[in-house]
């Protein structure tokens, strides 16, 4: 070795001993060994050789997660190593000689090492020196050489999975979804039971796994006799009704079929898919019975085919209700309720505007993508109609929402009202001024209880006045009626007092002056409808749980003129019943609307129930019912100008859809009569 010294540095060179001139300087090179006899004991003549940086990993390349052995092999100079720096991609990673290291994801990672001692510093650069690759678990997949037929089946199964990027052999489960399963690659499975069964395989290697599941891929077939099934198109209508039936039977194993028809008015027939003509009204249960050589079988649709020739029906394949009902200048008649069969929303208001023969006329929907619906109607005195209930804003919350039409339905004007919570409107009435009062309800805030909700307008729907009127839990106007003095009372409910009761509110013209009385027991009690007497008093009709036999009950109360309870009346059977309307018939007696489950043909149907003024049922039966098999209600009822009863409301039991609106008209005795 040879080094150069200058002012008792040391500085390695690699030529001869001897002088060399830099720069005008003179250096003296010597040889090693020289150089150190002839300095030995000098204070300046210091080695100084920097460590060299030097590393392996016992991997390189592998699938993620790669745990790599990375070994410190760098040579120390003339000093030893004492700190070792290892950065992996582009994060420091440990400071020991040596370390493992686990890359979770794939990629390509440069390495390096930075050794340091006390002479100095080097490192070691390897460019994308490991190299991690993705993995991928197999994919799961097979077939069956037969997937259908008689049992037992045989059915042979043969695996077409791939590895993905495994090295090793897959493995095997089958569950063949009746309990039993297998670990053969190609399994052969025998069932033993007629259904059909749902066959999965799972496939595992060292890069995970998968299952391929294939519902009611075997379809083992029994020896069973037919399932009869059948349609019918149309299933109501006015009398003569003609009904194509149409058989929609399963065969079961059997190949030769025999056909028995039982329509349900005394007529029969043995075609495979008959057309019958009705000649009589009511609800008629249908039967099929299929025959074949390996059994029989009667399949029944009760009440499947109706027959009327009173009630007119509206609506389409969704749900349609009315919930108001006024009579038309031309001694037809208007419905308003809300329909999800046609509009351009959720739910739209429906109105519709039916001839004295009970035929629509038109129809009209209002409303937007949310849900829109109207609770009230009444005629204008300058003609047309006005629809008040609720509308859902872009936010969710519902708002009150008043829609005036011109006499063929068409929208003049609409207005919200509400705030930042859920309002909408129950009830309204035509003022003497021509204006309107709306009743209903509105929350403070979102999580608050419902207060009642008064807005007084003009007729152009500007707000004259409006007021909130309630106590600490909830209170709920269902009913409002303009009073012979002038102002206004309104029915409904309240749960401040505790449990639920009826209510009745009176204010005075400005919306200032005004009182409250509460009507019930100890159950949950609700008008839901209302009528000033003769005597300048009150009638409200609703649903109590507190009186009466069953689980609710129609409630029948009667006050004075202010509002002081004179008599009350539950009526009802075993189960439900509850009003939704009243009116006041010309011979001062009452007609209640509503609907029944204790009495009637279906789950609800609805009624028609006459008091006199003391409150005394005047038919012999009590509740006058109407419906068939499923769910009716009456949601409104009016005394017509010709003489007798028009009542309106939903039917499930007859009709396009779940539910569809309806009218119906009756004598002033409830029998029911056909239109003109």
């Amino acid at each position: 070795m040879v080094y150069v010294i200058r002012f008792g540095q040391t500085y390695p060179y690699t030529k001869d001993s001897g002088i060399m001139h830099f720069r005008g300087r003179f250096w003296a090179i010597v040889a090693g060994a020289t150089l150190c006899a002839l300095l030995a004991g000098c204070p300046l003549f210091v080695f100084k050789n920097p460590p060299t940086a030097r590393f392996t990993a016992d991997v390189t390349e592998g699938y993620a997660p790669l745990t790599v052995r990375f070994t410190d092999q760098s040579l120390n100079g003339t000093a030893p190593i004492t700190v070792w720096r290892w950065v992996v991609g582009i994060t420091e990673t440990s400071t020991d000689p040596s370390f493992d290291y686990t890359f979770p994801f794939p990629g390509t990672f440069s390495v390096t090492l930075t050794v340091t001692s006390a002479d100095g510093t080097d490192d070691e650069v390897k460019k994308d020196y490991i190299q991690v690759l993705a993995t991928a678990p197999p994919v799961a997949a097979f077939s069956a050489d037969v997937t259908s037929g008689f049992v037992p089946l045989t059915v042979n199964f043969t695996n077409e999975s791939t590895l993905g990027t495994g090295t090793e052999e897959l493995s095997w489960l089958w569950e063949f979804g009746d309990g039993t399963t297998s670990d053969e690659e190609h399994p052969v499975h025998a069932y033993q039971t007629g259904r059909k069964y749902t066959v999965s395989l799972t496939v595992t290697t060292e890069h995970g796994k998968a299952t391929e599941t294939k519902g009611n891929f075997i379809d083992a077939q029994p020896l069973t006799p037919p399932a009869p099934e059948f349609s019918a198109a149309p299933t109501s209508g006015h009398d003569p009704l003609t009904v194509q039936f149409t058989d929609q039977t399963e065969p079961g194993t059997g190949t030769e079929l025999a056909w028995s028809w039982d329509f349900g008015d005394g007529t029969t027939s043995t075609a495979q898919s008959p057309s019958h003509t009705y000649t009589k009204l009511g609800a008629f249960n249908v039967s099929l019975t299929a025959t074949s050589e390996h059994g029989a079988a009667t399949k029944t649709k009760p009440a499947l085919v109706s027959v009327w020739n009173t009630a007119r029906y509206f609506g389409g394949a969704a749900a349609d209700r009315a919930h108001a009902l006024v009579e038309a200048p031309d001694g037809g008649y208007v419905l308003a309720g809300e329909t999800q069969s046609s509009g351009a929303g959720q739910r739209d208001i429906y109105l519709v505007h039916a001839g004295p023969d009970g035929n629509m006329v038109w129809s009209r929907t209002f409303g937007g993508p949310r849900d829109d619906f109207a609770n009230a109607l009444a005629a204008m005195p300058g003609g047309g109609y006005v629809l008040a209930g609720g509308t859902t804003n872009e936010a969710g919350d519902t708002d009150v929402f008043l829609v005036r039409t011109d006499p063929a339905g068409n929208r003049l004007w609409d207005r919200t009202y509400g705030g930042e919570a859920n309002d909408y409107a129950a009830a309204l009435t035509v003022t003497r001024d021509g204006g309107l009062l709306i009743a209903g309800v509105t929350q403070p805030s979102a999580d608050a209880n419902f207060d009642v909700y008064l807005l007084r307008t003009d007729a152009e729907g500007d707000v004259v006045w409006s007021r909130v009127i309630g106590g600490p839990d909830l209170e709920q106007a269902n009913a409002v009626i303009e009073t012979a003095n002038g102002g206004f009372a309104i029915a409904g409910a309240t749960t401040s007092l505790g449990n639920r009761d009826a209510m009745l509110l009176w204010i005075d013209a400005f919306g200032i002056n005004s009182w409250a009385r509460t009507y019930g027991g100890a159950g949950s009690d609700t008008a839901r409808a209302l009528v000033q007497t003769d005597d300048a008093g009150f009638l409200l009709a609703g649903g109590t749980s507190s009186f009466g036999e069953g689980s609710m009950d129609v409630y029948l109360v009667r006050t004075d003129a202010a509002g002081n309870e004179v008599w009350s009346r539950a009526f009802g059977g075993v189960a439900e019943e509850r009003a939704n309307a009243i009116v006041a018939t010309a011979n001062g007696d009452y007609v209640l609307a509503g609907y029944t489950a204790s009495f009637g043909a279906g789950a609800y149907d609805a009624f028609l129930l006459k008091t006199d003024a003391a409150g005394e049922p005047l038919w012999e039966n009590v509740f006058l019912t109407y419906g068939g098999a499923a769910a009716d209600s009456a949601n409104a009822v009016i005394e017509t100008t010709a003489g007798g009863l028009a009542l309106a409301g939903e039917s499930a039991s007859v009709g396009a859809g779940g539910f569809d609106a309806y009218l119906l008209r009756t004598d002033a005795d409830g029998a029911v009569v056909q239109f003109p």
